[in-house]
C-alpha cells in the first residue's frame, strides 16, 4: 500500500496513511534510496538498492510524483554494498550522505548519474556515451 491508498487485510478494507512499502533501486544526488510505489517514486533516507523497507511518508511533491519518507521497518537483508560509516557524525550532520554505501559502488552510482545527465545533452553523440571508471 501507498499513502492514501487502502488495502485489503483479511477480507476487511483498512487505511495505512502515509505508509508503504519500498524496494529501492538506485540512489538520488543526496544518498536516498529511489523506489516505486503506487504511481509515486518515493525518496528513502539510509535506505540502499535492494534493500526494502516499511516507510512512513513526510513530504509529498506538488509538483511531480514524488514522496520522500524515512523507515520504520526494514525488510530482509541489507544490501552487500552496505558499510559500517567511517564517521560518527553520519546521518545527523548532512555531510557525506554516501558513507554507508561501498566506495565501488559509490564509484558506480556517481558513473551512472554522469551518464544520464551527459545523455540529455543534444550537443553530444545520442548513442550513449561512455564514461570512464
Amino acid at each position: 500500500p501507498c499513502p492514501g491508498v487502502h488495502d485489503k487485510v483479511r477480507g476487511v478494507l483498512a487505511t495505512k496513511p502515509n505508509r508503504c512499502e519500498v524496494q529501492a533501486s538506485r540512489l538520488d544526488d543526496a544518498g536516498a534510496g529511489i523506489g516505486a510505489s503506487a504511481g509515486r517514486l518515493i525518496h528513502v533516507t539510509d535506505l540502499l538498492p535492494g534493500e526494502r523497507a516499511e516507510v512512513v511518508i513526510d513530504h509529498h511533491s506538488p509538483h511531480k510524483p514524488d514522496a520522500w519518507g524515512h523507515i520504520v521497518r526494514r525488510i530482509g537483508r541489507p544490501s552487500a554494498d552496505r558499510v559500517p560509516p567511517a564517521c560518527p557524525g553520519w546521518g545527523s550532520c548532512g555531510g557525506c550522505t554516501w558513507q554507508h554505501l561501498s566506495y565501488p559502488a559509490q564509484l558506480a552510482a556517481k558513473r551512472r548519474r554522469v551518464e544520464v545527465a551527459l545523455a540529455d545533452v543534444l550537443a553530444i553523440d545520442t548513442h550513449g556515451v561512455r564514461v570512464a571508471d
